[in-house]
């Protein structure tokens, strides 16, 4: 069974927008081995931000402060100044929110708490049309007879907001980033290690041929002193036996060469291994990067088309006091002096339905709603009544301009 409820009013409130300054802490996170320098441990940076927004007013009364600390880390090359002070800004944004009581009939033949709860967005019927609300309340009351029933509360808040999805996922992208960066550098650390492994076995390998040169070379000498005189037979047994000595540090230097070159052979394995065991952890954290942006833009383009098509259900406003001329993205309205009567223009090529609310200082209000189509964009009162107070205009946009 599908969910609609009925309304046959409700309350629509609408925010005032506020000019407001941001200020607060500005943090700046230097790269590893790299330090900041302060004068005064006391003292920290800061920055204000003035939106010198067209339009508001800047009175006594209409100037706000905000504060919203921000920070910039140069290491991951990641900066949250930005969103912050977007989400600081929005805090004083004016908003339009409708919300209205529904009970007994309004239900129609739904259930609360069976077939929708808190929290539920469910469509509500009023004025002709439908709105997709957020259900925040569900009371179970009784009225004069003593007959129970339940009473719906619908509306007053926002369905969805995009600024806390996106503090929610800004700081999982800067730790892939940031830990991406890290297994990065922890491989040029190994690999720096296993090049001067390799060097050392090298000049070992290299001193043990040097060594093994020079006690050939005396054996040669000592085998020519031998031919030129048979008397010199005492001096060979001796330079044997050096030469013998020689060969056995010669033995042990070419062995210390081969344990040196095993070591590194095998410092070199090790190393070979962690390196692949980093590259598949960068690969896995990669694919891990990967798929959480992919989510973060199709949740960010669904919740993009939700705020899409609740802003072009929403009834909006915009009024002129006499003797002003106002303007919006889709109405302008004309007071241009005290005796005429209002022009109201339709901006654009949208299409929807206005109601028009003009009040007189000498005759009673008047009231008149109009279809707004390709055809029909502008509408002038032929009632010449003196004394015009000011004119309000209240519309539904179905079809967006293009």
């Amino acid at each position: 069974m599908g969910i609609m409820l009925a309304a046959t009013g409700g309350e629509l409130t609408v925010t005032r927008t506020i000019a407001t300054y941001t200020y607060g802490k500005f943090e700046v996170k230097l790269p590893e081995g790299q330090e900041k320098h302060t004068a005064d441990n006391r003292i920290v940076d800061g920055y204000v931000y003035d939106p010198r927004r067209r339009g508001v007013l800047r009175g006594k009364f209409d100037i706000g402060f905000v504060r919203a600390d921000v920070t910039i880390d140069l290491d991951a090359g990641t900066t949250d100044l930005e969103s912050v002070v977007d989400a600081a800004q929005k805090r004083t944004t004016g908003d339009t929110f409708f919300e209205q009581d529904i009970t007994g009939v309004g239900l129609g033949l739904t259930r609360p708490e069976v077939d929708f709860n808190v929290g539920d967005v469910v469509p509500v019927q009023i004025w002709g049309k439908q709105l997709d609300l957020p259900v925040t309340s569900i009371d179970w009351i009784t009225d004069d007879d003593n007959r129970a029933g339940y009473k719906v509360h619908v509306g007053g808040q926002l369905i969805s907001d995009a600024e806390a999805l996106r503090a929610h996922n800004d700081p999982i992208r800067n730790a892939v980033l940031s830990e991406k960066r890290q297994r990065l550098r922890e491989l040029k650390s190994i690999t720096g290690e296993v090049d001067k492994a390799v060097k050392d076995s090298a000049a070992a390998l290299e001193l043990g041929k040097s060594a093994v040169a020079t006690a050939s070379q005396k054996k040669d000498e000592v085998v020519k002193a031998l031919e030129d005189a048979e008397k010199a037979q005492k001096a060979l047994e001796g330079l044997n036996t050096e030469f013998g000595k020689i060969k056995k540090v010669n033995d042990q230097l070419q062995n210390e060469a081969i344990d040196l070159n095993n070591a590194a052979i095998r410092v070199l394995g090790r190393a070979q291994t962690a390196q692949n065991r980093a590259i598949e952890a960068l690969d896995k954290a990669s694919k891990e990067h990967d798929s959480a942006i992919k989510k973060l833009d199709e949740a960010t383009r669904l919740n993009q088309n939700t705020i899409h098509r609740v802003n072009q259900l929403q009834l909006r406003m915009i009024a002129a006091d006499n003797e002003w001329t106002v303007e919006d993205r889709y109405i302008k309205i004309e007071n241009k002096i005290l005796d005429s009567a209002p022009t109201i223009t339709a901006k654009g090529n949208w299409k929807g339905q206005i109601s028009m609310f003009i009040s007189y200082r000498t005759a009673s209000a008047y009231i008149q709603t109009y279809d707004v189509d390709q055809h029909k964009r502008v509408w002038h009162e032929g009632r010449t009544l003196r004394h015009l107070d000011s004119t309000t205009v209240f519309y539904i946009v179905r079809e967006d301009n293009t």
